[in-house]
């Protein structure tokens, strides 16, 4: 089938994964109601029409289901049925029911603490400090629209400070020195009296290095 040409082997087994997870009957093949749920679980809102239309393209022996080799060719990653804005969004609406642990349509501050932790290598505290942030009634959770925006500014920062950290952790240590970081912190015009507070606050060893946790501190405060 053409759409395993481009298919690394995570990718064939995340949706070997999915095959087997909404296969519901356990009948070895997707009907167009599992097809549906795949879909929604994958963050693709789609209309009886656009699922059926999928179906009907993708079911080479037309018996009404998709056997795991159809499955891949009607998957959306092989599909050319939609736009880099409807795989972005679908991405953003994955992540939210990642976080979301409990399927109420909202993420609570301490549903985020862990993904956050692996995932950015955030701690607890910054990840309250940024949700605040963005948790615009002061509810204690975000909403799609807020967490959207949330996740999407803090991913860019985390993608920032690990870019930065990585340029000055030359020796793989997993520290860099204050000194660098103060050079960082010049080089985004903060004044030297604020560079020196940040650095009595999160240096907490006073060891004249920031551990990459330190860094991120560091820098979430900038």
């Amino acid at each position: 089938m053409s759409g395993w040409k481009e298919l690394t082997p995570e990718e064939i087994e995340n949706y070997r994964y999915h095959f087997r997870q909404f296969d519901l009957n356990g009948d070895g093949v997707i009907s167009t109601t599992e097809l549906k749920v795949v879909f929604k679980n994958m963050g693709y809102r789609m209309s009886e029409e656009q699922i059926k239309a999928i179906m009907k393209a993708n079911d080479i022996d037309e018996n009404g289901s998709l056997s795991f080799d159809e499955f891949v060719q009607a998957m959306p990653r092989n599909s050319e049925n939609f736009t880099e804005e409807e795989h972005r969004i679908a991405e953003m609406r994955r992540k939210f029911m990642e976080y979301d642990k409990d399927g109420n349509g909202v993420v609570t501050f301490d549903e985020a603490h862990e993904i956050l932790e692996k995932e950015l290598a955030f701690t607890p505290e910054q990840s309250v400090q940024l949700m605040k942030k963005y948790d615009k009634d002061g509810d204690g959770e975000l909403s799609y629209e807020e967490f959207v925006k949330f996740y999407t500014k803090v991913k860019a920062k985390a993608d920032q400070i690990q870019k930065m950290f990585n340029e000055f952790d030359k020796d793989g240590s997993g520290s860099v020195s204050v000194n660098e970081a103060k050079d960082v912190l010049r080089k985004l015009k903060i004044p030297d009296h604020e560079i020196e507070c940040l650095v009595a606050q999160h240096d907490k060893n006073n060891d004249g290095e920031l551990q990459y946790e330190e860094f991120v501190s560091f820098l979430l405060h900038t």
